[in-house]
């Protein structure tokens, strides 16, 4: 729908996703109305994917009650770990883990989700599940781990009574290391990304993940306003947009939409000419993978830029979730899921 919007035949296409969307949550609720049921794997793919078709068109203003539902699931399921050896549920879990990660960096450090996590449980099935990174829209692993270890430190630093400052500051430097000690090349010949676009993608990755950990966490307070990180922001900034340049020149790309909404933050700072390449990309994202993601993240980005603000919290100020990926993976469940007494 969000590909043809101005076209006459679209109210047609709106009636039709709006009548299934209404067959998927009356299947849901009959489904959690039975015992035996309402814990089942189909529930929990049900879930997410009501949550990806409502973010594409816009619809889900009340996101995070999806989120806490499959939490509450997983619970009574015995935790992550113990649901990825259920046939078919691996990537559902990542879906779940991609989706509450990315929004974390796009809420406020005191709002989380991953606060209701097990954070061991969850670094631990990125790094034994998370494969060559296409679980995570082609962000290699151990970039995407840095990502949530960063969310964590955002998170614990918003806390009034938490008193190790100082070694959440060592803790930060130490993600900051690490990023900018990945070896895209590396990576990407141990992956077997052959393809000049991806080891691009690649480079995108560590420069958004690295400009991520220096803006967010400046802005809670876990890195000091140094100057020499205020200047490697703005040279990492540079870089970041020249990269997404070369691979944004012929075509969208839905793996860009983090990079982007990343220099879309930094742009609050950057020239006119920074914040239209933002603008038009999150509006091409938006019509080449139908989804509505992009623009709704360029209104929070516009209204970021006209608030006279500059700090990444500024930015978000309030949970945001976006996402162009279209839906959950659910190939793979058996064709009966299994019933859980």
């Amino acid at each position: 729908m969000n590909q043809t919007s101005h076209d006459p035949n679209s109210k047609t296409l709106e009636k039709t996703f709006y009548h299934y969307r209404g067959l998927m949550i009356r299947s849901l609720n009959d489904n959690i109305s039975i015992p035996n049921k309402r814990n089942g794997d189909t529930v929990l793919a049900g879930i997410l994917t009501l949550l990806m078709a409502d973010a594409q068109h816009g619809l889900s203003q009340d996101w995070r009650y999806h989120i806490e539902g499959v939490r509450r699931l997983i619970i009574l399921r015995g935790g992550m770990t113990r649901l990825v050896i259920s046939p078919g549920v691996l990537p559902i879990i990542l879906s779940f883990i991609h989706v509450v990660v990315l929004a974390d960096t796009s809420s406020p450090a005191s709002d989380m989700l991953i606060e209701g996590l097990n954070l061991n449980e969850l670094h631990q099935l990125v790094k034994q599940y998370g494969g060559t990174g296409y679980g995570f829209q082609m962000c290699p692993t151990p970039l995407f781990a840095e990502i949530a270890k960063i969310n964590q430190i955002r998170n614990l630093v918003s806390k009034p009574n938490y008193t190790n400052k100082d070694g959440l500051r060592k803790d930060a430097y130490a993600v900051l290391r690490r990023v900018y000690n990945f070896s895209p090349a590396a990576w990407t010949e141990s992956n077997e990304f052959v393809t000049e676009e991806s080891k691009l993608i690649v480079d995108i990755h560590q420069s958004a993940v690295a400009l991520y950990c220096m803006s967010s966490l400046q802005s809670i307070g876990a890195l000091p306003p140094d100057p020499l990180l205020r200047d490697n922001c703005d040279m990492e900034r540079q870089i970041l947009h020249e990269l997404l340049e070369r691979l944004l020149r012929k075509r969208p790309h839905g793996y860009t939409f983090w990079p982007l909404m990343v220099l879309g933050v930094q742009a609050v700072d950057g020239s006119p000419a920074l914040r239209a390449f933002v603008r038009k990309n999150m509006t091409d994202l938006s019509a080449s993978s139908g989804t509505y993601s992009p623009l709704a993240a360029k209104d929070v980005l516009e209204r970021f830029w006209a608030s006279g603000k500059t700090e990444w919290d500024d930015c978000f100020d309030k949970p945001c979730m976006f996402t162009t990926v279209l839906t959950v993976n659910r190939g793979q469940l058996p064709r009966k899921s299994s019933e859980i007494e």
